[in-house]
């Protein structure tokens, strides 16, 4: 499995030599210095504040104290070999080495097929690496850490804060089926989940963010709307296609028409049975977050597909085990 890596890294460093830079990239490092040096209100009244400030916090800092635009994108290609590592060693405990390899050698083509993210300065490498440990830290019992990643996620990125009551109810009735001698444990783990939003919330500046929630209805009279609303665009529209509801599906099969192949063929080969507790918390909390995309960042289809990319390690782990032949 070890050769996966340095191919990771190959093609990582390469994308980051030859990409160009983007608006993530520019909002990330420009005003992640400046919240680092005091320059700079991420909910000030002139931004549309659909931010979290995570990302700003680790990437900001590589300019803060030192601008270079290669140091943050080696800390991105960092970030993404650790959630690259998990996946394929969360992959390998369930099915196998050769489960992980197939895994690790899906990631690093999905990254071909769709355009490096983990070379260039970008929220995503960092939620892969949190929902990949937060799937691993349920799956595993590991129910606190659990509930501290989803404070992270929380302070990633917006669309993924369905995460945080999907793993509190899990891991509840995970405790409740396998330890219920713990009377305070659920307690806990919901203060550990909500440590992080509360904490958020304490400054009413970051109320802004509640219109991409479905409390958005509290914050619309104080003028605090999604940028999305402001926008006349159809379902079908993006800027990643032409508009057309053939121009959105191509889209969906130029990123995932391999992926869905192998899944196909697998399941028709009988890998239906080995479709285990595992496999249906990741599909689970897939369909839950996809869902989700379409009230946090309204009905377009752009949506659907890039924010559900920090998705694609769990997937590629199930997938890999699906397809892979199960040893007796």
């Amino acid at each position: 499995m070890k050769f996966v890596y340095p191919l990771f890294l190959l093609q990582s460093i390469w994308s980051a030599l030859v990409v160009g830079t983007n608006d993530y990239e520019q909002e990330y490092l420009a005003l992640g210095a400046g919240l680092w040096r005091g320059t700079v209100h991420l909910y000030a009244d002139s931004f549309t504040s659909q931010w979290m400030p995570l990302p700003f916090w680790v990437f900001g800092f590589m300019q803060a104290f030192g601008p270079s635009l290669w140091s943050a994108r080696a800390l991105t290609i960092l970030i993404g070999l650790a959630a690259l590592w998990l996946a394929c060693r969360l992959a390998s405990d369930l099915g196998g080495r050769e489960v992980g390899i197939l895994t690790g050698l899906l990631i690093i083509g999905h990254q071909w097929v769709s355009g490096s993210t983990l070379a260039t300065t970008h929220f995503e490498g960092l939620v892969m690496l949190e929902l990949t440990g937060l799937v691993w830290a349920l799956l595993w019992k590991r129910r606190r850490l659990a509930m501290l990643i989803c404070g992270l996620i929380f302070l990633t990125k917006p669309n993924y804060w369905p995460a945080i009551p999907f793993a509190l109810v899990y891991a509840i009735w995970q405790h409740e089926a396998v330890d219920w001698r713990g009377r305070w444990e659920p307690l806990i783990m919901a203060g550990l989940a909500l440590l992080a939003p509360v904490l958020f919330f304490a400054d009413p500046s970051h109320w802004k963010i509640l219109a991409y929630t479905p409390a958005s209805p509290l914050v619309e009279g104080m003028g605090w709307r999604p940028w999305f609303t402001v926008m006349e665009h159809a379902f079908w529209r993006s800027d990643y296609s032409d508009g057309t509801v053939w121009g959105a599906l191509g889209l969906f099969a130029r990123r995932f028409a391999l992926w869905g192949v192998l899944l196909g063929a697998g399941l028709v080969w009988g890998g239906w049975r080995r479709i285990e507790h595992d496999t249906l918390v990741v599909a689970a909390l897939f369909v839950w977050l996809f869902a989700w995309q379409f009230w946090i960042m309204g009905p377009w289809v752009k949506q659907t597909v890039a924010y559900m990319v920090p998705m694609m390690p769990l997937v590629a782990g199930q997938i890999a085990v699906i397809v892979w032949p199960k040893h007796s």
